[in-house]
């Protein structure tokens, strides 16, 4: 089962911050190392979006968010049946 949710705008704005930061670190690394050696800074942006959709909040940066989930409120109010899909 796939769980579909929309971030709400603090988040998506926090996820859209670092993923255009990531996209030109990505680009940048791909251009003077090739896209062999950047594997390990794809797969780093990877992983720091996908714990940016499950909460800002655990992200282990300087700045700290606060918990803009969507997910993680609706999981908890017991709401996240309207989201599931077989």
């Amino acid at each position: 089962m796939i769980l579909f949710c929309e971030m709400e705008s603090k988040q998506r704005n926090i996820y859209d911050a670092y993923r255009n930061d990531f996209r030109n670190q990505i680009l940048g690394t791909i251009e003077t190392q090739g896209i062999q050696k950047s594997q390990l800074t794809i797969l780093q942006g990877l992983m720091k979006l996908r714990q940016i959709c499950d909460s800002p909040a655990i992200l282990n940066e300087q700045e700290k968010f606060e918990n803009h989930s969507i997910k993680l409120d609706d999981e908890l109010a017991g709401d996240y049946r309207k989201y599931w899909r077989s």
